[in-house]
């Protein structure tokens, strides 16, 4: 008895070692950025969901861009069936990486509020949007409950600075499988 208990808890580890391995993020990607060299993040944004319906439950990274244009962000792999996270990385050219700067230092981005509610309402899930944007030494935090940037009235809803700073963290995802927020189109980076 005593063996076969030692043989059960020896396979158990064996096991959870083994399903560890396959499912901790790994870092793949076109070309070798380094990214413990990288300078200080320009913007961050993040996903987060729950619910019945949600798309990809819990938290994920849609883009970490660094202030000279290091790229990482997160990735969805299918193989056999079997679907997996993993952490891709990328570069920004300097024309896009210009662009974003001046985008995430204009005022428009800068009096962006901390915080939009809700304005359609779900009851099974929610998709949220959580954006760290860094201007000089400050960070600023926005949070959006039940980000629907896709839905016709969300040009009424969200300011337009917000939509272009989310669609541009999509956009920063080169080489992505899939997409988060923007599925459908972005035409909110315009």
């Amino acid at each position: 008895m005593r063996n076969l208990m030692s043989s059960f808890t020896f396979n158990a580890r064996v096991v959870l070692v083994v399903m560890g391995l396959l499912l901790s993020p790994t870092l793949t990607e076109g070309r070798d950025v380094d990214l413990q060299e990288s300078k200080p993040i320009l913007l961050e944004a993040n996903y987060s969901s729950k619910g019945m319906f949600s798309w990809r439950d819990g938290s994920h990274l849609i883009a970490r861009v660094y202030s000279d244009g290091k790229v990482e962000y997160e990735d969805v792999e299918v193989k056999n069936g079997v679907s997996s996270n993993y952490l891709r990385r990328t570069m920004l050219s300097n024309e896009e990486l210009n662009s974003l700067s001046e985008l995430l230092s204009s005022a428009d981005v800068q009096g962006l509020s901390s915080k939009y509610a809700a304005f359609s309402t779900t009851i099974d899930h929610s998709e949220d949007l959580l954006l760290k944007i860094t201007s000089g030494n400050k960070v600023k935090e926005i949070k959006v409950e039940n980000f629907k940037p896709d839905l016709p009235e969300a040009s009424t809803k969200y300011p337009k600075a917000l939509l272009r700073v989310a669609c541009r963290a999509e956009v920063a995802r080169k080489h992505a499988q899939t997409r988060f927020f923007f599925r459908e189109s972005i035409i909110c980076c315009q």
